[in-house]
C-alpha cells in the first residue's frame, strides 16, 4: 500500500478507495474494519464477490464509506456508477 500511496502523491493524485475481493460473498469482514491502512472521511471501500469474477458487473457488489468517530458504514448501492474511460 506503501507504493500505491507514494505513486498516487508523487503523481499529484490521492487515493480515495479500496477495491478488494471476497471468495464468496461481498461483505466488510472484522478483518477489512481493522486492516485498513487508509482512513479517512470519505474514503470508500469496495467488496466484489466470488474473487471478482462477475466484472465488468457489480451484482453483489458490498460498499461502505469511513465515517471519523463511527468507522465504514455502507453505501447505498443505488449511489455508485461505474464510468467507463479511456487513457490517452
Amino acid at each position: 500500500m506503501a507504493n500505491v500511496v507514494r505513486t498516487a502523491v508523487t503523481n499529484g493524485l490521492e487515493v480515495v478507495g479500496q477495491v478488494h475481493t471476497h471468495p464468496g460473498h461481498a461483505y466488510h469482514s472484522g478483518g477489512d474494519e481493522t486492516g485498513a491502512r487508509i482512513a479517512y472521511s470519505g474514503y470508500v471501500s469496495i467488496v466484489l464477490p466470488y474473487y471478482g469474477r462477475q466484472l465488468p458487473s457489480l451484482t453483489g457488489i458490498a460498499a461502505y464509506m469511513y465515517r471519523t468517530g463511527i468507522g465504514f458504514v455502507p453505501v447505498d448501492l443505488e449511489c455508485i456508477m461505474v464510468l467507463h474511460a479511456t487513457l490517452k
